[in-house]
């Protein structure tokens, strides 16, 4: 097991609380790969460089203590081709390791995962994003499990210097340009549900030719990774106005007095999407 590794990186502290959060539930669930935190080397924490009792500092230590977290110490990417945002991708020079799964922090893992490192041998495997069926073959970066290698380093850090791939404005974009011809692909109902999905009135998409009825409460049981990515909502961690979360939520079918019916039965989206918001809220309290 010492060969593998979930792969996190932060750079605030809102992220550095998200990845404690992944780490304790991976803890929680049983994983025995390596859980691995890159952070700026200014986290490092040592008393001669005064971080000592910062809130970074506090958490690292329970994140080491309590799950078993290793720190990785790197130089933030901060070159014009490659800004502090696509830092990430520095897991793909973790070479200590034959295997990696690098998720994104704005998520929450509901289910064990480790039986991703025993996958065929690929550079990358990840899900489509489903939602583009415009681009069929387009991939998403929420989850990328990945076989770091000194030469894949090499073609990453090429990559982000070449102009054409340089000039991609997002991880995403970046990873479809090194990769979407080449990845293994790994189911998205399983490893890459988005909490947007459960306010879609349509589902096609997501399910596919052929793929049976939408379930909403089905598609929650068999999710083991959800990426929150209500784009007009606030971000999990930030609590909103009871009226904005109205605003925003599942709508509920209409009842024959012109209102939404409420029940669990009728309004199965709602329930889950409430629910995935309020459990993150109760687990960000690990932080």
């Amino acid at each position: 097991w010492s060969q593998y590794a979930y792969v996190q990186y932060a750079t605030d502290k809102h992220y550095l609380c998200n990845a404690v959060m992944v780490f304790e539930a991976l803890h929680r669930l049983g994983s025995r790969a390596d859980r691995v935190l890159l952070h700026p080397k200014e986290w490092i924490g040592s008393v001669e460089n005064g971080m000592n009792g910062t809130y970074e500092h506090k958490l690292m230590v329970q994140a080491g203590d309590l799950y078993n977290v290793k720190f990785v110490s790197i130089e933030t990417q901060t070159e014009r081709a490659w800004p502090v945002g696509f830092t990430k991708l520095l897991a793909f020079n973790q070479t200590q390791y034959k295997r990696v799964i690098l998720l994104n922090s704005n998520a929450m893992v509901l289910q064990p995962m480790d039986e991703l490192f025993f996958l065929r041998r690929a550079t990358v495997a990840i899900p489509h994003a489903y939602w583009t069926l415009d681009k069929p073959s387009f991939l998403s970066s929420h989850l990328v499990v990945l076989e770091p290698s000194k030469l894949e380093f090499g073609r990453v850090t090429d990559a982000m210097l070449n102009p054409t791939v340089a000039s991609l404005a997002s991880v995403v974009k970046k990873v479809n340009a090194l990769y979407s011809s080449t990845s293994l692909i790994l189911p998205h109902r399983d490893y890459n549900l988005r909490t947007n999905e459960f306010t879609k009135t349509y589902h096609q998409d997501f399910l596919g030719p052929d793929r049976g009825d939408w379930d909403a409460i089905e598609v929650w049981k068999r999710a083991k990774f959800v990426h929150f990515s209500d784009s007009k909502y606030p971000k999990p961690w930030i609590k909103p106005s009871p009226d904005l979360r109205k605003k925003y939520w599942p709508r509920c079918p209409e009842g024959e007095n012109g209102r939404e019916e409420e029940s669990q039965d009728i309004c199965r989206e709602r329930e889950v999407w409430v629910s995935l918001y309020d459990s993150f809220s109760l687990w960000r309290e690990v932080c």
